[in-house]
């Protein structure tokens, strides 16, 4: 993962050798989480120091994540989408340690696109749905 300061530069911020994606600042800015991979590991959700350091592992998921993890609002959890069965929800995997624990009780064949919290932390948002796609053959195009 890189980081750029005011000038623009990038500024590594660790030397291990892992893919990762789906970065999330947490509430207090002081660290960075995201979802990665390496060394034939499954997907593991991690953090490291804002200003660079020692990965610290906070779980390993069952799947990949897709879209996008979250900081929970007090900063003592990450939310993420899980599917399980066919179906979306957003569970929360402690920093402490632990199982992590749905915070949504879907049970349809719908979609989260997005999830965030209010600004006072006290509501979860959610855009949700289905997603079609069709495939479409073009003949004659000029």
């Amino acid at each position: 993962m890189e980081n750029w300061d005011r000038r623009g530069e990038p500024v590594k911020l660790t030397d291990d050798n892992y893919w990762a994606e789906l970065p999330s600042v947490s509430p207090d800015g002081k660290q960075i989480a995201f979802q990665y991979f390496g060394g034939g590991q499954p997907a593991t959700i991690g953090s490291i120091p804002i200003d660079g350091g020692q990965l610290s592992e906070i779980a390993h998921l069952p799947q990949r994540i897709f879209r996008l993890l979250r900081w929970t609002p007090d900063g003592n959890a990450i939310a993420y989408l899980d599917q399980r069965a066919g179906t979306q929800n957003i569970w929360a995997v402690p920093l402490s340690g632990g199982a992590p624990k749905p915070l949504t009780d879907f049970t349809d064949q719908n979609v989260i696109f997005w999830f965030d919290w209010s600004k006072d932390g006290k509501q979860l948002a959610l855009a949700r749905g289905t997603q079609i796609s069709d495939v479409v053959l073009i003949s004659n195009f000029r």
